[in-house]
């Protein structure tokens, strides 16, 4: 990513605090005798109160595909293939650009929050920053879909935080309703080709149709402005958003269709998520003024220096 962090949003983070652990886990994709880390579930995400991270972020709207949507009444078509969406992240989109923003992104637990379900938690709070250091999303509330591209940036959804939870089964997340869990990030196993799956609440009602699938897709080394992250375990995810009508302000059904978002979050061992790529494909508006639209995000660890533990 060519977006580089400007000099107040360092001024408004000067220390990214991170916790270190390890056991005697193999990594079979780890060369033998390398003093590398290796990336095991206790080490992959260090969660102590106070660990933060600090991102560049971009932003792209793009013009969406046609085939997103259909005539009311006609077959919504089903999601590509979790291989496909994987592939399909590596090719730049050739549509006409709607609008483009940059700025910062900072993610770190902030004690305890109690949800509108009463569920206590350890608070996986995000702030996003606008190009000039300006605070324009405040702390989050909730899990929830971007639309659209505008001035001012959006966060990452995939690395989004609210109430978090660790355990030694997995990464899990909360919504604002319901005492379950609605999220997962990891599981406890980190082996190339583990699958998870859940179903989700859209931030109100559940939804029979409305899935979160992931898979741990490769352990590999990844350079990020200037320094190489060993070992990073690649998660990818699929959010099936489920059968949606677009409906105009008089209740009538202009469109159908199948939102998504799918994209890749890497995790360096001893350290924590260091990148995001993510795509949303959403419909048009109620109004069919715009078409169906892509919001390509990608946050990157920004380049302050790191002091290893």
């Amino acid at each position: 990513m060519s977006v580089r962090l400007f000099p107040v949003i360092l001024a408004l983070i000067l220390a990214i605090l991170v916790a270190g652990c390890s056991d005697d886990d193999e990594c079979p994709t780890c060369p033998e005798g390398s003093d590398d880390p290796v990336p095991t579930f206790a080490n992959i995400w260090p969660h102590a109160d106070g660990n933060a991270w600090t991102y560049d972020l971009q932003n792209i709207g793009y013009e969406g595909d046609p085939s997103d949507q259909v005539e009311p009444g006609e077959p919504i078509p089903d999601l590509p293939s979790m291989d496909e969406l994987h592939a399909r992240l590596t090719v730049p989109i050739d549509n006409e650009i709607r609008g483009s923003s940059e700025g910062a992104y900072r993610l770190f637990f902030d004690g305890d929050i109690t949800t509108e379900a009463g569920v206590t938690a350890q608070y996986l709070r995000d702030e996003t920053f606008s190009s000039d250091g300006l605070l324009v999303s405040p702390p989050t509330t909730d899990y929830a879909l971007p639309k659209d591209i505008g001035d001012d940036p959006n966060r990452p959804f995939l690395l989004s935080g609210y109430a978090f939870a660790a355990t030694d089964t997995g990464h899990f997340g909360y919504f604002a309703s319901g005492t379950d869990y609605r999220w997962i990030y990891l599981t406890e196993s980190l082996d190339v080709g583990q699958e998870f799956s859940i179903r989700f609440y859209d931030g109100q009602e559940p939804q029979q149709d409305n899935w979160l699938h992931g898979r741990v897709y490769g352990i590999g080394d990844l350079e990020i402005q200037g320094h190489t992250y060993r070992n990073c375990v690649e998660c990818f995810y699929v959010v099936d958003w489920g059968a949606t009508e677009v409906i105009d302000e008089h209740g009538n059904v202009l469109a159908e269709g199948r939102p998504y978002t799918y994209g890749s979050i890497y995790y360096a061992p001893t350290f924590g998520p260091v990148t995001c790529h993510e795509r949303a494909h959403f419909l048009s508006d109620s109004l069919l003024e715009n078409g169906p639209g892509i919001l390509e995000t990608k946050v990157e660890i920004s380049g302050l220096q790191i002091t290893w533990p």
